[in-house]
């Protein structure tokens, strides 16, 4: 993003240059690991903040996940699977009129199933739980053609059409789908039936389409087979899963913390590599958040279902980018957002000033001056950009280009939310774009491949091991095809559930760093009336979104009248379905979200303005949440590394002594530097002059010009059956101080440093 808070100059500056230039330790409130994890050793360093320590007293009351006994569900239910019994007890809870009208309602549900512009049916509320449990099993029950919905914070149930029996009742008819969605009502209530034959005389392809469809509606709880009777007709058996008995229940009911160290390896990536070195799958691996790939990270995991004898003993055979220290046993797993904050130790490579600077004391005003500002005043609390992924042309014509992203993740977020899931594999397996450079990877090339020919084998043999998530997506619509939507999100269920959420998480977030952006542009510095600002003494902790709603409030002219409010205290929605949003913002949100269509609406009640992100095809709600709109770093301290030769220079030099043995004229076109500063460079190659002719050696002439865009310098031979040779570089020219500069600080959590350095930087950040 190019607003920045900020109103000093900021300076050029390379970040990553080398993975041990850029460490992230997370600091951990998780039971016994409360502090900082070590990047460079395996023990633990206890913060000191504060602040920090505030937010791990706020963040340890997040509960884990609750049993069946801590819940308010009953653990059973006094329902009956009978017709009789259901009729009775709707007659019982509903008046004769309500009840009329449900009949109705169902018989126009039958006999209209295609028409979709009925009108939902409101049977009434039910402030009892039990109650409103007993309803719906009725209702779904009496009437499979219908399904029944409880409004969120209300107690009104209304009935509409039940899109899968739609479905089957085009495949099977009306009778056999209303035995089958029986049968799976009964499993889901654990009053088992043994099975449910489906019999007619189908062709091949729409028993195919009968499996299928019942693997995506109910495969959770059933199984399908097809067999052939004496009379030598087909049947498809429905059947409940079998429950497979844990072999070990000792061992597998075990829980294991440990530190995770990794280097240039994404954290899905990690937990999937992980579980196929262990034969565990992946979602039994938990962690609190996703850490930098280009970086070496640590931070606190727990993985289920194995002792820390036996964890550490399979580990001992680890890649080398991967390690693990701190093995110990825990009584629970650890939850997303259970984490106090990040330390970041960072390495800036090649620090300069845009403009010609002639000291290097005037390097360290700069540098120091802008450090002192963001301390002050913060910075804008964008996501950053590794939360978005690689860059990609979007060609989605329906969406104006400034509300469409570029960028993969929320592009293939996007794209599940509309229900595009075929565009959402599309981009998982695209390629780079220039895939003949001799840099791209075998992965690269095996998609690259994919998307030339289609052929699903070919592309799985040139696929390498490690790419897990691509081999996956393609050992599916190898199984499935590629003609089927259901081929798609049965390719999607397949990446973990956390992957998929990131998806969806990833698009959320790009429209909040547009927003953010927007508010900054519109209303500056200052809290404005319509902003969201948190409540004192307040914070935000995950996506609780019910517990989160509370602690915002609307800012009104009397708060602004009496200083109430600071902008620091303003909070912007990150968009989800249980969150509401600044009025001052809210038609800006807006014009985002009528580019799709998701499941569901969007309410004009000023109190619940919410979009349903929700995908029930693949399992995904997305409920929001509320991110600060700026943020501070914590215990900011930094050091200069030294001054150093500009790289200009040295690249220059290096490429000017290759390139003169073979080429007999050369010209030198040098960007983004003045003449001044390109005048004498020299150190071992030809003296050259700006915009002068110079003969030396063997080359009969070179030129420099001098322009204002990126620095770039380009050869050009005069033979035209040489190739032409262009070289980027990072820097300034000779006789320019350049330095490296190392800072650490703390973040809290789902605070990106990138961020941080892209506001001293003022976007002049390379990467």
């Amino acid at each position: 993003m190019n607003i920045f808070l900020g109103s000093i100059p900021g300076f050029n500056a390379t970040i990553k240059a080398k993975f041990n230039h850029f460490l992230v330790d997370e600091i951990s409130n998780f039971e016994e690991t409360d502090g900082r994890l070590s990047s460079d050793q395996t023990s633990v360093i206890i913060d000191q903040s504060s602040i920090l320590k505030r937010r791990a007293e706020q963040t340890s009351s997040i509960p884990s996940k609750r049993s069946k006994t801590e819940t308010n569900v009953p653990t059973s239910i006094n329902f009956e699977c009978d017709i009789g019994w259901c009729k009775t007890f709707l007659q019982e809870k509903l008046s004769k009129s309500v009840f009329s009208n449900l009949q109705n309602f169902a018989k126009v549900a039958l006999d209209n199933c295609r028409n979709k512009n009925i009108d939902p049916l409101k049977i009434g509320t039910f402030s009892v739980k039990l109650d409103r449990l007993l309803l719906h099993c009725s209702i779904s029950y009496l009437f499979p053609q219908l399904k029944t919905i409880t409004t969120p914070r209300s107690d009104i149930i209304t009935a509409d059409i039940n899109g899968d029996f739609q479905q089957f009742q085009n495949l099977i008819g009306v009778e056999q789908t209303e035995s089958l969605m029986r049968f799976v009502l009964v499993e889901r209530l654990e009053k088992y039936k043994n099975s449910v034959t489906i019999e007619g005389e189908y062709s091949k392809e729409i028993r195919r389409q009968i499996h299928h469809l019942i693997g995506s509606s109910f495969g959770k709880f059933v199984e399908t087979k097809t067999w052939t009777g004496n009379d030598g007709k087909s049947r498809i058996v429905v059947r409940i899963k079998q429950r497979k008995k844990k072999e070990n229940t000792k061992e597998s009911d075990d829980i294991t913390a440990f530190t995770l160290w990794k280097k240039n390896t994404e954290t899905h990536s990690a937990m999937q590599q992980l579980s196929m070195h262990l034969q565990l799958r992946p979602h039994m691996f938990k962690y609190a958040g996703i850490k930098d790939k280009r970086a070496i990270t640590t931070q606190c995991c727990t993985v289920s279902g194995i002792g820390s004898e036996r964890f550490q003993k399979e580990c001992e055979s680890l890649p080398s980018h991967l390690r693990v220290s701190n093995i110990r046993p825990v009584s629970r797993a650890i939850c997303l957002g259970e984490l106090a904050g990040n330390h970041f130790t960072i390495r800036l490579s090649n620090v300069h000033r845009l403009k010609q600077c002639e000291t290097k004391t005037s390097v360290r005003k700069v540098v120091e001056s802008a450090l002192e500002e963001v301390k002050t005043t913060g910075f804008i609390n964008y996501f950053g950009p590794q939360r978005f992924g690689r860059k990609i042309s979007s060609s989605d014509t329906q969406i104006e280009k400034r509300y469409s992203p570029n960028e993969e993740a929320p592009i293939i977020g996007l794209a599940m939310l509309r229900g595009d899931f075929k565009r959402a594999i599309d981009v998982l397996l695209s390629p780079v774009e220039n895939v003949t450079s001799p840099r791209v990877n075998d992965a690269e090339e095996a998609k690259a491949y994919f998307q030339s020919t289609a052929d699903i084998a070919g592309a799985l043999e040139r696929m390498p091991r490690h790419k897990i998530r691509e081999i996956s997506i393609l050992r599916t619509l190898r199984r499935y095809g590629t003609t089927d939507n259901h081929a798609y999100v049965k390719a999607l269920m397949g990446l973990t559930h956390s992957a998929r959420l990131f998806y969806v998480h990833s698009f959320c977030s790009w429209i909040w760093n547009k927003i953010a952006a927007l508010r900054i542009q519109r209303y500056g510095r200052k809290v404005v009336t319509g902003d969201l600002a948190l409540k004192k003494d307040s914070d935000i902790l995950g996506t609780n979104s019910e517990a989160n709603k509370k602690k915002v409030f609307v800012v009104t002219d009397e708060d602004i009248l009496l200083r109430r409010v600071e902008l620091g205290d303003v909070v912007l929605t990150v968009p989800g379905n249980r969150v509401m949003y600044a009025p001052n913002m809210k038609d800006e949100y807006m014009k985002y979200f009528q580019f799709y269509e998701p499941t569901g609406d969007i309410h004009n009640d000023s109190s619940t303005e919410s979009q349903k992100f929700r995908i029930p095809e693949l399992k995904l709600n997305a409920p929001g949440t509320y991110r600060k709109l700026l943020e501070f770093p914590l215990n900011l301290s930094h050091r200069f590394l030294g001054f150093h030769k500009s790289p200009i220079t040295e690249r220059l030099s290096d490429t000017l002594k290759t390139q003169s043995e073979n080429l007999d004229t050369i010209e030198c076109e040098v960007t983004g530097v003045s003449a001044e500063e390109v005048d004498g460079l020299s150190s071992g190659a030809p003296p050259l002059a700006c915009g002068k002719e110079h003969s030396n050696m063997n080359r009969e002439k070179l030129t420099i010009s001098t322009l204002s865009n990126n620095t770039d310098l380009k050869y050009n031979s005069g033979s035209s059956d040489l190739p032409q040779c262009q070289v980027k570089v990072n820097g300034a020219a000779k006789n320019l101080p350049v330095c490296d500069v190392e800072i650490e600080f703390d973040l809290p959590p789902s605070c990106y440093a990138t961020t941080f350095i892209n506001e001293l930087t003022k976007g002049n950040m390379n990467c």
